[in-house]
């Protein structure tokens, strides 16, 4: 082989370099890492992973704000509400005769108000992870066992409808509330509920076959009733509301949350 000595030290020639038209593979020593390289990456990786971690915890600490607001409302449109109607209410039997009437709305607020309790009850206690068809379906058992009202349930749902607690919080005080309502005011005998996946979101229809009522144009809705509560909890979420009722008729409560 031909070779050539150049400063002392030897090179191989072209001829050499090349064998059968291949170059030959010159290996060099990979330079070693230097300790502070290695710091210097473990530092980089602590301070991504510590990023993530601040992150999460700030996204939880939101989503827990958020779920006490929710909560602190509903407690406060609903029950706080009902306990200081009673307690009003109750100063004027101080040292006077028993009203029937006084006493008639009493009884009413009182299970107004434990209604109240039992929807943030229940849906406090509701699994993120079970289905809402299986929720509704556990609310409207234990309506009806609770107060012995016949329901025709029909579940129309697609996929992994209302998969936010806010949608499935809003769905099951909405059909909470109807219930209870179809039973306090309108006295009814069966029910009719349906929850469906349309085009918009979900659908939810809650019609009772009860004494129904002539809504009123220009007033205040019945107190008592939860129909603004409904309204605001269904327009929060940027969806739609809408009572349809009339006297001896029974009475529908229709919404679509997207």
């Amino acid at each position: 082989m031909a070779r050539r000595v150049l400063a002392g030290r030897a090179r191989c020639s072209p001829k050499d370099r090349f064998q059968d038209g291949r170059r030959a593979q010159v290996r060099r020593a990979k330079p070693r890492p230097r300790p502070q390289d290695a710091v210097a990456k473990t530092a980089r990786r602590e301070r991504g992973a510590a990023k993530t971690a601040r992150r999460e915890r700030e996204r939880r600490s939101a989503a827990l704000a958020e779920q006490r607001r929710a909560i602190a409302r509903d407690v406060h449109d609903g029950l706080a509400q009902e306990l200081a109607f009673i307690a009003a209410q109750l100063q004027r039997l101080d040292g006077a005769a028993p009203d029937p009437d006084l006493v008639r709305e009493l009884r009413a607020a009182s299970r107004r108000a434990l209604i109240e309790a039992r929807l943030t009850i229940d849906t406090l206690r509701a699994p993120s992870d079970v289905p809402l068809g299986t929720l509704v379906e556990q609310a409207v058992a234990s309506f009806t066992a609770r107060f012995g009202v016949a329901v025709e349930l029909r579940l129309e749902l697609a996929g992994a409808a209302a998969s936010d607690r806010a949608r499935r919080t809003a769905v099951l005080r909405i059909l909470g509330q109807a219930l209870a309502n179809a039973v306090e005011h309108g006295t009814a005998e069966r029910v009719r509920v349906c929850l469906r996946t349309c085009a918009g979101g979900l659908s939810l229809s809650v019609a009772d076959d009860g004494r129904g009522f002539a809504p009123p144009v220009g007033a205040p809705a019945p107190r008592g009733w939860g129909l603004v509560s409904m309204r605001e909890r269904a327009e929060l979420l940027g969806g739609s509301f809408r009572v349809s009722a009339r006297p001896g008729e029974g009475t529908e409560v229709a919404v679509v949350l997207p």
